[in-house]
């Protein structure tokens, strides 16, 4: 028994130890400063509010005005105008906010949520758990280096939508929907529909939700 405990510890020992070094690298990466990929045009439109004082009014490319053809949605809760309150009240540049300090909360979250799912995937095993946790931060370093990767996204561009929705709101669905909580897996819904552009709303978080609706339907009976 006691050498048991000893390699469990040893194996906990060893998934901490992982984790902490990809941990740091992560942090470093953001922290030390590189240059963002833009994916969408979010930047150029934050950086539009910013000097008009509006909200999406000004074309981030063509500088016309835009506001008749934004959705409301997009307008009022989109991730510009979340990102054009913060650098307003902080008194930040974009930079800092959008690459730095966003990407790192985004890691977090994500992390956070796949210890979740490793605590109900390995309930009495804590070292089977740091590994797993290890793995998902492992993945994301490895898949840095691959244009349209999870991994790339959050590395070099960690404040679009399709990042947040990838690293944060995707595996929280599929959690929440596991857990039969719907009313969360609408949370997400909602959240997917105003941070990327859906049709009409409707996004993966929805096809996943119905998907698990479906199978718990099917295992029920």
């Amino acid at each position: 028994k006691s050498g048991v405990a000893d390699a469990k510890v040893q194996n906990r020992n060893w998934g901490m130890f992982v984790f902490g070094v990809v941990a740091l690298a992560t942090v470093y990466h953001f922290l030390a400063g590189y240059v963002p990929q833009f994916q969408d045009a979010t930047y150029e439109i934050v950086l539009g509010n910013l000097k008009s004082g509006g909200i999406m009014t000004v074309h981030p490319f063509l500088g016309t005005e835009t506001e008749a053809a934004m959705p409301m949605r997009m307008r009022i809760l989109g991730l510009s105008s979340l990102y054009s309150a913060l650098i307003t009240i902080s008194q930040q540049s974009p930079y800092i906010i959008m690459c730095k300090m966003v990407p790192l909360i985004i890691w977090a979250l994500s992390i956070l949520i796949y210890w979740v799912f490793s605590k109900e995937l390995f309930a009495e095993n804590v070292e089977k758990r740091w590994i797993f946790i290890s793995m998902v931060a492992l993945v994301y370093v490895a898949t840095s280096g691959g244009e349209g990767l999870v991994g790339y996204r959050l590395f070099y561009s960690g404040f679009s939508g399709e990042t947040i929705r990838a690293a944060v709101l995707l595996p929280y669905t599929l959690y929440v929907s596991w857990q039969k909580r719907w009313c969360l897996a609408g949370i997400a819904i909602l959240a997917e529909a105003c941070l990327v552009w859906t049709t009409f709303g409707v996004g993966y978080c929805l096809l996943i939700t119905i998907s698990m609706f479906l199978v718990h339907w099917v295992l029920d009976r």
